[in-house]
């Protein structure tokens, strides 16, 4: 990376905290991001998942 180059900018992909496992995996998988962070129905942050990218 060149320096002064900007890093390109990536949507936060946020999951309901209810979420099943699998389903949030899939949809990792889909956006093909890293992670996903978990909010409850206040929007409070809750905790993240990860996904290893092979």
């Amino acid at each position: 990376m060149q320096e002064g180059e900007k890093l390109p900018l990536r949507p936060l992909l946020t999951l309901p905290v209810s979420i099943r496992f699998a389903d949030a995996m899939g949809k990792m998988y889909t956006k093909e991001v890293p992670f996903a962070i978990l909010k409850n129905v206040k929007g409070e942050f809750i905790g993240a998942v990860l996904r290893q990218i092979p």
